[in-house]
């Protein structure tokens, strides 16, 4: 998993959370957070899902599911945790 910022076409900057479906595992774990994900959106702390989408992997043999979430401009929950 990988977790990065992005520009999407409208100007907005977002996180994108990149899951590698190498094997049916890790596609179950990827779809099993997205589930979740949507079915508690809205609820005290857990972040919305904005979009997401599958693609090819461009470093492996194998697709990718990205999902695209909020950005927020005062950092991450580690810099809080400091």
């Amino acid at each position: 998993m990988r977790i990065f910022t992005a520009v999407v076409p409208s100007g907005k900057r977002v996180v994108l959370k990149k899951h590698r479906l190498v094997d049916d595992r890790s596609r179950k774990n990827a779809l099993t957070e997205l589930r979740l994900l949507y079915k508690f959106s809205g609820e005290p702390g857990v972040i919305n899902v904005e979009s997401y989408f599958v693609q090819q992997d461009s470093e492996l043999p194998c697709e990718a599911l990205f999902l695209q979430l909020p950005y927020f401009e005062l950092g991450d929950l580690k810099a809080f945790s400091d």
